[in-house]
């Protein structure tokens, strides 16, 4: 069970659009779906109730972390390119070095 005092503070952070480690995004979801769980029992509702709601959770977590994981390979697509072209930087300085000392 997540503290509810970090569950809220971690839910504060997320909703101001701060970024989490992944350990403390699954801390959130794990905390909205026990949120969720407490306050279908306050409404006295059936099981089935209940397990949509948590099903909408989780598929709302694997979207949220489908997002951070395209988030971070568009990161390292752009970080490839950047090296690409340090390296073609790179080889026509070796280049030009050599081809002056053969001359």
């Amino acid at each position: 069970m997540i503290d509810q005092q970090l569950g809220l503070e971690l839910h504060d952070r997320f909703t101001r659009g701060l970024s989490l480690t992944k350990s403390e995004h699954l801390q959130l979801e794990q905390w909205y779906v026990e949120q969720d769980s407490l306050e279908a029992q306050d409404l006295n509702l059936s099981e089935t109730p209940t397990s949509v709601l948590s099903l909408q959770v989780q598929v709302e977590a694997a979207l949220h972390q489908i997002t951070l994981l395209t988030q971070q390979i568009q990161q390292i697509i752009s970080d490839n390119q950047q090296l690409k072209i340090k390296n073609e930087q790179l080889s026509i300085q070796v280049a030009q070095l050599y081809g002056s000392k053969a001359a």
